[in-house]
């Protein structure tokens, strides 16, 4: 604290023999520049703030806070309270009227910051070393910063630490088991569980890149096949058959022979006298055609196939010919469509 001069006072405070109102917080400005803080006792400071007929302490509270704020920060230079600086505090925050939670949140911003720049040191190559680990843990005592506070600080460096790396992951529309390694190490090494929401957008692509590359394996079913024709995907679903030609804007339809990408979108007809009455059935898909057994049956070859469209609920059949179909699955839609699309590909490679 540095001493300062006092203000004198106007004409009027004079005439009227009025003291001027803002010399009271010089004043005691003043005695924490000359005195030891636990010398000073609320009845020394009564004797300054008497001097005007306000509430001193609910009036200029705001500068109790910046005296509070200013010795804590002259405190924590050397990034330590001691117990004689910690007696002192709280010495301040009871002559100061100050609210015990308000000095907290005051001494949680101002430690907090100090803490947060020493560990974002600590773990900028995405690990944490055990030397460290204990330097840090030694900051966080010193300067009395609770374990809450300092794991909460240290889960929002991570998460910023690791912003970049997850936007640049999410960007892809898979994830391979070497990208996963990768993930996997740098949450060990910064000891950190995925957000919920991250999880499960890395959990999805992980099935993505499963589903594109990994091994298809055949599904065993009750029906007949013809030679040399394996079933590699089975579910439940409905069909839908457009009863007029459909142009669904809203969404991109993909090519059999381009990668097909993950979507969001639900299937919903603009007009539902479009399509006719579903029909219930089981679903499969070969290595040569879509089909669907219900109370009709359909087969659906690749070559038939112009483009499909994409949906969280289904898949939208876009036929050279003929009706455009809409499948609705209640589950794995996108893998249907990868699976049709790999299906397709690898039929076209048997032609050549």
């Amino acid at each position: 604290f540095i001493y300062q001069q006092l203000i004198n006072p106007s004409f009027f405070q004079r005439l009227f023999r009025q003291y001027p109102e803002e010399n009271v917080v010089i004043e005691i400005n003043n005695t924490l520049a000359t005195q030891p803080i636990l010398d000073i006792s609320v009845e020394d400071l009564k004797l300054i703030t008497d001097q005007i007929p306000i509430d001193v302490y609910s009036v200029y509270q705001l500068n109790f806070i910046e005296f509070y704020a200013v010795y804590l920060n002259n405190c924590v230079k050397n990034y330590k309270i001691t117990d004689l600086q910690f007696s002192e505090l709280l010495h301040l925050q009871n002559i100061f009227n100050l609210d015990p939670s308000i000095t907290k949140k005051i001494h949680t911003e101002i430690v907090g910051k100090l803490y947060r720049q020493e560990y974002d040191k600590a773990i900028k190559s995405k690990k944490i070393t055990p030397e460290d680990k204990f330097r840090i843990e030694e900051i966080r005592y010193n300067l009395r910063l609770s374990e809450f506070e300092s794991n909460k600080i240290k889960y929002e460096a991570k998460i910023a630490l690791l912003k970049p790396y997850f936007r640049e992951l999410l960007n892809c529309e898979t994830i391979s088991p070497v990208d996963e390694e990768e993930l996997n190490s740098i949450l060990k090494n910064l000891e950190l569980k995925l957000p919920d929401d991250i999880s499960s957008e890395i959990i999805r692509r992980k099935k993505y890149w499963t589903w594109k590359f990994g091994q298809i394996n055949k599904v065993a079913i009750f029906h007949n096949l013809q030679k040399d024709e394996f079933c590699y995907f089975e579910t439940q679903s409905k069909w839908y058959e457009f009863l007029v030609r459909s142009n669904y804007d809203k969404i991109d339809r993909w090519n059999l022979n381009f990668d097909i990408p993950i979507i969001n979108s639900e299937f919903k007809p603009r007009n539902v006298l479009d399509l006719k009455l579903p029909d219930y059935g089981k679903l499969y898909l070969t290595n040569k055609r879509i089909v669907f057994v219900g109370s009709l049956n359909h087969n659906l070859k690749f070559e038939q196939i112009q483009s499909i469209g994409i949906y969280s609920n289904g898949v939208e059949i876009i036929k050279w010919k003929g009706r455009n179909i809409f499948i609705q699955i209640s589950e794995d839609s996108e893998k249907f469509a990868v699976y049709i699309s790999r299906m397709y590909k690898s039929a076209n490679q048997r032609m050549l």
